[in-house]
């Protein structure tokens, strides 16, 4: 869906408007973030490890766990846009800053529980969870973009109403619910536990290949986010495919590394690679001779000029690829520290180079910097994964 939307809006709102656009949807993709990690992530991991009897229990624990989160990343959300608004007038984005909250607690518990109907091995419904979030959105934003109609208001409403009909969904059809305070405790202590240097890692994530991005708009121009992300928006076909490795790996991984051991857990990886770079390479071949052709098909003339970073948003999707594989190897074997140290690094990289390569080398420094930290992160959990094997 969010394929679509960047397309219509980009469309509707030009480089400008659509750069504001992404760095709200930013602020959203920070928050899911820091839930996948740690909350979505120990659930899928360490869930399938526990005996049926309590299974039930855990994973209602875990719900109660994300609700409070959503509740906590809904009301941060709404006072960080005040605050900024406070700093800078600019950047204040009135009345939205309401329906943005609201849309975030909604979106928070509706990619839970997709996920929670994954692991209890209900596609299907899954399936159906999303047509009501995704193809609502889509289907109601395509109306209004028909009668020229479609602002980032609107387009907020019609997100708040098609995700929580697709939780009220879920709801509707999880089997029980269980309220047992000290399990909940210990459950939230095991999770943190597991977590910790996961979703540190995740925030440092986040901040490394964004920060390039919000320091090229302070540079050059909201327009600027604006073409980054309209390009990289054409990368949405990977991004369904990392859901959907997000959503059944993890758990493959485990399973294998506790019933097989590690060497059957590295083999499994070997797979997956393989079959990753065999699609990756004749896309970016075709990014490097087509890519003026399409992005001007897809968002007109306005943004051939940054048709060139198509290729290399080819290139870190590769790298990304890699990664999110290797850190399910190291998640499986509970020894993520080493991805969180990896973040850390690309961090401190993006922090003193970010400044010097975008006044230097303008859009072109901010591509070079993002593939550098993915060389970085690579590098360091690659070492680890080679640690592993000479003490196992």
């Amino acid at each position: 869906s969010n394929f679509a939307l960047g397309i219509m809006l980009a469309r509707s709102l030009g480089i400008e408007g659509y750069g504001y656009y992404s760095l709200i949807w930013m602020s959203v993709l920070f928050v899911s973030s820091i839930q996948l990690a740690s909350i979505t992530t120990p659930m899928m991991s360490l869930g399938v490890k526990k005996d049926s009897i309590i299974r039930d229990k855990y994973y209602f624990s875990m719900m109660i766990l994300q609700w409070i989160y959503a509740s906590i990343a809904m009301i941060s959300i709404f006072s960080f846009f005040h605050l900024i608004a406070l700093v800078d007038e600019n950047w204040s984005i009135g009345d939205l800053v309401y329906k943005i909250s609201i849309f975030i607690f909604i979106y928070l518990c509706q990619d839970f529980l997709r996920r929670y109907f994954f692991v209890r091995k209900k596609a299907l419904f899954v399936i159906f969870m999303d047509s009501i979030a995704y193809v609502g959105s889509v289907s109601m934003a395509a109306y209004l973009m028909n009668f020229h109609e479609l602002t980032l208001d609107n387009l907020f409403v019609i997100m708040i109403t098609a995700y929580f009909l697709s939780v009220c969904v879920a709801l509707f059809n999880i089997d029980a619910f269980y309220i047992d305070r000290g399990y909940l405790y210990r459950v939230a202590k095991e999770s943190a536990l597991y977590s910790q240097w996961i979703t540190m890692s995740s925030i440092f994530q986040w901040g490394t290949g964004n920060f390039f991005i919000l320091f090229s708009g302070s540079i050059l121009g909201v327009g600027a986010i604006g073409a980054i992300r309209a390009v990289q928006n054409l990368m949405g076909l990977f991004h369904v495919v990392f859901l959907a490795l997000e959503n059944i790996l993890p758990m493959e991984f485990s399973r294998v590394f506790h019933k097989k051991g590690y060497q059957a857990t590295l083999s499994l990886l070997r797979k997956y690679l393989i079959m990753g770079f065999l699609v990756f390479i004749p896309m970016f071949l075709f990014s490097i001779f087509f890519s003026n052709e399409l992005i001007g098909f897809v968002y007109g003339e306005d943004f051939i000029n940054y048709a060139y970073i198509l290729s290399w948003f080819m290139v870190i999707y590769l790298f990304i690829y890699a990664v999110t594989l290797i850190k399910y190897v190291l998640r499986a074997t509970e020894r993520t520290k080493s991805i969180f140290i990896a973040y850390l690094i690309s961090t401190v990289f993006s922090m003193v180079s970010a400044h010097l390569l975008i006044q230097t080398l303008g859009l072109l420094g901010t591509m070079i910097g993002m593939v550098v930290i993915q060389i970085i992160t690579i590098y360091i959990v690659f070492n680890e994964l080679r640690h592993q094997k000479s003490l196992l």
